[in-house]
This record gives C-alpha cells, sequence and structure tokens, in this order.
C-alpha cells in the first residue's frame, strides 16, 4: 500500500471532510440559535415561527443555487456566469463560507423585528398593536438593508 502526498490529495479530502459535516453544522448552528432565543424571550414557540422564517428559506437558496449553476436552469439565458461550464457547477466553498452569514443575516433582521414587537408586548400594548408598532419601528431600517 503506497500512501500519496500533494495538494490536490490535500483539498480533495478537506472537500470530503467539509461536505459531510456542513449538514452536521448547520443543525448544530440552527439547534443553538434557537433555543438560546428561545430562552431569551420565553417562548417555546419562537423556534417553529424561526424554521418557517429562516431554515426554509436558506434551504431554498441553496435549492436554486445548485438549480442555476449545476442544472444550468438559466443557460438559455446565454450570459456566461449563470451558465455551467462542462462538470463545474457550484463551488464546494459556496455553501460552507454561506452558511452562517446567511443564518446570520435572517436571524438578525427577525430577531430586530421581533424584540421591539417584544418591547411593545411588555410596555402593555395588545397583540394586533404590538406587531403593528413593532413594524413601524423596524420596517423602515429592514427594508433598506435589504
Amino acid at each position: 500500500r503506497y500512501l500519496t502526498f500533494s495538494p490536490a490529495t490535500v483539498v480533495t479530502d478537506l472537500i470530503s471532510v467539509t461536505s459531510s459535516a456542513l449538514p452536521t453544522c448547520f443543525l448544530i448552528c440552527v439547534l443553538i440559535c434557537f433555543s438560546l432565543i428561545a430562552l431569551w424571550f420565553n417562548a417555546m414557540l419562537v423556534p417553529f415561527k424561526l424554521f418557517v422564517t429562516v431554515v426554509v428559506p436558506v434551504t431554498w437558496t441553496y435549492g436554486a443555487a445548485f438549480y442555476v449553476y449545476e442544472d444550468g436552469a438559466l443557460s438559455w439565458l446565454g450570459i456566461p456566469g449563470l451558465s455551467p461550464t462542462k462538470r463545474d457547477g457550484l463551488d464546494w466553498t459556496v455553501p460552507v463560507f454561506s452558511l452562517t452569514f446567511l443564518i446570520g443575516l435572517a436571524l438578525d433582521y427577525d430577531f430586530f423585528l421581533f424584540e421591539r414587537v417584544f418591547e411593545f408586548r411588555l410596555e402593555g400594548f395588545g397583540d394586533r398593536e404590538a406587531i403593528q408598532l413593532g413594524l413601524s419601528a423596524t420596517g423602515g431600517t429592514i427594508s433598506a438593508a435589504g
């Protein structure tokens, strides 16, 4: 048995380990964030809302990226950046580096809005009024941020 060492084998091993660990890291990241938010607001149903507003859009984003760059869904447009090149597709580093960024952005704006609604509820406003005031207080900032 012969062992070879080259930069290519190191990168291949790195891709293999990273690809197999990414789903576990994603799950751990989401569970920790959702648990901390549930404890912070003393609301055990908040993680279910966050699942719908954070996890589902992030997975759809990755699905859309793979559909465009792996399957060539937009190659009919003739734009070189949207067309797969031979066997190439989405680079393996994209999901690795963008996962925490996407989760962070999604949680940040969701948390920002929910914090305002929570504050208005603590001040004695009803559910509907707290939501309306929270949206009016944060809507401009969240919309401007994209």
